[in-house]
């Protein structure tokens, strides 16, 4: 007999919240999976932030990541030998160095003295710009 009244019980419970249209939390929702529920829209609209991008200096790059680099992000350049990655991370870091920015380079393979005249190349004087401070 308590086994019937406490389904008649949640039965009426059941009706009673979908006639409401009550939402419920999180953890009632994963405690009552087998009932249907209704969901009122949020009375709020989220908050929009604006993300603040930095330009990467690299020609028509920054449209593709739409408007540059994420602020204070960190961002890893991988491919092959060959592929670009040092002259696409020098362009960057210049573009920041003609914005009086202190950058920084790292690398694993190359001497510095060899990487400062494939710079060179290019016309970036990575020398000048370390001997300043950048």
């Amino acid at each position: 007999m308590k086994k019937q009244k406490k389904e008649v019980e949640k039965e009426k419970r059941i009706k009673k919240e979908k006639k409401n249209k009550i939402e419920k939390s999180p953890q009632q929702k994963s405690e009552n999976l087998d009932e249907d529920f209704y969901f009122l829209e949020p009375k709020e609209k989220p908050i929009s932030r604006k993300i603040e991008r930095i330009c990467t200096g690299v020609h028509n790059f920054d449209s593709f990541i739409e408007g540059g680099f994420v602020k204070n992000s960190t961002n890893l350049l991988i491919g092959g030998s060959g592929s670009g990655k040092s002259i696409f991370a020098v362009q960057f870091l210049m573009q920041g160095a003609m914005k009086n920015e202190k950058c920084l380079y790292v690398t694993f393979e190359e001497k510095k003295h060899e990487f400062y005249s494939n710079m060179l190349r290019f016309g970036w004087d990575l020398e000048k710009l370390e001997k300043q401070g950048k």
